[in-house]
């Protein structure tokens, strides 16, 4: 999702985050920040 067209959405990644800085990815409800494939992989094989 494009958070700079959707500033509701913008709100509550910095709500959930407390980070304004993308990409974040959200998996199964575990944020990884910044582009880190390596955690994005071990977030969803949890």
């Amino acid at each position: 999702m494009n958070v700079e067209n959707d500033p509701t959405m913008m709100q509550k990644v910095v709500e959930q985050t407390g980070q304004m800085g993308v990409p974040q990815t959200e998996i199964n409800g575990k944020w990884v920040l910044g582009f880190d494939p390596e955690r994005i992989l071990d977030a969803i094989e949890q």
